[in-house]
């Protein structure tokens, strides 16, 4: 398992991988190098390759459970 990290301008995506802790409906929890708050790919992961370039939605604020500060 991993995640498609969001990396610096121009946004492309590296592949990270991570170890699943939980899951349910709503929140993945996992661990790995990622860093807290780092934006990763949330929808349309399945259509992404390897330091693909992407663009980014407009942000909004959302405290993932458990994230810490």
């Amino acid at each position: 398992p991993g995640v498609w990290r969001i990396a610096s301008r121009p946004a492309t995506v590296p592949w990270q991988p991570v170890t699943v802790l939980g899951l349910n409906d709503e929140t993945a929890r996992v661990t790995g190098p990622l860093k807290p708050g780092e934006p990763i790919v949330a929808l349309g992961a399945h259509l992404l390759h390897q330091g693909e370039a992407v663009r980014l939605a407009e942000r909004r604020e959302h405290n993932a459970a458990g994230s810490q500060p």
